[in-house]
């Protein structure tokens, strides 16, 4: 059973596409960045990891990039709701390190 990586690029991208916009603050850019740049790295990682079928941390894991991407894709949304839309971000970073730490 595997993470849903390419879900996860969506998410990247997404960070990456707020880093750049201009009707966010600067540090909300950096932190768009910042948490693009850690889901990225863990994206590497998670290519080469392997769970067991059914792990119960890889389904809440894949559940949480596609509510993040659900919620990205409502960029009026995340312009009003940055602070809440960065929590979520760097709670989905947070799961998947616990995952890395159980990978096979």
């Amino acid at each position: 059973m595997n993470v849903d990586t390419a879900a996860l690029l969506e998410t990247i991208n997404s960070c990456f596409e707020f880093s750049m916009d201009g009707r966010l603050t600067e540090p909300a850019r950096d932190e768009f960045l910042a948490r693009g740049k850690r889901l990225r790295r863990q994206q590497v990682e998670l290519l080469a990891a392997e769970f067991e079928k059914g792990n119960a941390a890889v389904l809440d894991a894949n559940a949480r990039i596609l509510a993040v991407n659900v919620t990205l894709q409502e960029k009026q949304e995340v312009l009003e709701r940055t602070a809440d839309v960065l929590t979520n971000l760097a709670g989905l970073a947070k799961s998947l390190d616990g995952l890395l730490n159980i990978a096979a």
